[in-house]
């Protein structure tokens, strides 16, 4: 933070104990009279404020600095809104100098405003908030890995005990197939969950990259919805992919372009009870415009602002009939920010949702 920065706007401190750093703001006339000083004077210059008002600042500053400060002056005067700023040597009533950094702002009514901060308090509050900021970033670089492991660790039995169950399910019959049924159905849930989690920590971790290729977007949306369909097709659904061409290629990463369109396909299935969803999608020369549309149940206006945030999820209606994780929109975002994209939403509760999706041409970089 530069002291300038306080000429326009407080400073914001975070709930952390650092050293205060008191700044001194001192008003002089255009001869560079000292007229006012607030606050903290003494601790910062030491001197107080009633034995420097009249006199000449540049008399408190070293014979070196004058010519500097002449010309920022002048900088101020004649670049409205700049705020030029100089490290200079202040000089103690017992002897000797402190160096102060000066930031200059010249007033419509004449004269100009100077902020005055003790550089060595604000080093050291920049040292303690880079190792608060060093800390933190390792904290979550460790929650990161902690997620991605237990994911792993949790995810390899649960999908062989999956497996088990389906073998089980070929030899029994009646009532115990059912439960096997169901417990199949709890596993997978609990599946889909984990592999939730173990993407977002990806994301988080910045481990996804992205991996370009020439495809055609129209065929890849296209085969992703296909395989949706007898999802919508056990809830009596209509579920349709609209585009005014066949075919459009484009370089882009296919896996992530399928995952996208998973997500908020699938999610508007599960939302939906009646009517349907579709896909429109609008090929341009600099991107791809994916909409999914649907008739479901809505999101309440209070939500729309958290659609997308890890683990949020709606407190009434249909939603909170429905199994989610409160993961897949957060992981969709984030996949759609990694490609350059942008995601928008709209709904009406009762009506239904539409999720507009921008996908830039990722070319070749010339």
């Amino acid at each position: 933070m530069n002291p300038q920065d306080e000429l326009t706007t407080p400073s914001s401190l975070p709930n952390t104990p650092v050293p205060s750093t008191p700044n001194v703001i001192v008003f002089v006339d255009d001869k560079l009279r000292i007229t006012q000083t607030a606050p903290a004077s003494s601790e910062v210059l030491g001197r107080p404020s009633v034995s420097m008002v009249a006199q000449s600042i540049l008399s408190f500053l070293h014979p070196d600095d004058h010519q500097q400060i002449d010309a920022l002056c002048e900088i101020a005067r004649y670049r409205p809104g700049s705020k030029p700023s100089l490290d200079v040597r202040w000089q103690l009533p017992e002897g000797g100098w402190k160096t102060l950094q000066l930031a200059i702002c010249a007033l419509p009514s004449g004269g100009f405003v100077m902020v005055i901060q003790d550089l060595a308090v604000h080093r050291q509050r920049e040292a303690i908030y880079y190792d608060v900021l060093q800390r933190t970033q390792l904290a979550l670089q460790q929650k990161n890995a902690f997620l991605a492991s237990m994911s792993h660790e949790i995810r390899t039995p649960l999908t062989s005990t999956l497996g088990f169950i389906q073998v089980l399910k070929g030899k029994l019959h009646d009532e115990t197939l059912e439960l096997l049924s169901l417990a199949e159905q709890s596993g997978d849930r609990l599946l889909h969950i984990l592999n939730s989690v173990l993407a977002l920590a990806q994301l988080n971790a910045n481990a996804v990259r992205l991996h370009l290729a020439t495809v055609d977007v129209i065929a890849e949306v296209r085969q992703t919805v296909a395989l949706l369909q007898p999802l919508a097709d056990r809830k009596g659904l209509a579920l349709e992919v609209l585009s005014p061409v066949y075919t459009y290629p484009m370089r882009t990463d296919a896996h992530l372009l399928q995952r996208i369109v998973n997500n908020l396909v699938g999610n508007a299935i599960k939302f939906t009870q009646d009517g349907g969803v579709s896909v429109s999608l609008t090929p341009s020369e600099t991107a791809l415009v994916i909409e999914v549309r649907d008739t479901g149940i809505g999101i309440a206006p209070e939500f729309l602002p958290h659609i997308f945030d890890e683990f949020k999820h709606a407190t009434t209606g249909v939603a909170t009939q429905t199994a989610s994780s409160g993961l897949g929109l957060a992981i969709t975002r984030q996949l759609i920010e990694l490609m350059g994209g942008t995601i928008e939403v709209a709904s009406t509760p009762g009506l239904g949702s539409r999720f507009t999706v921008r996908l830039p041409r990722l070319d070749e970089p010339r």
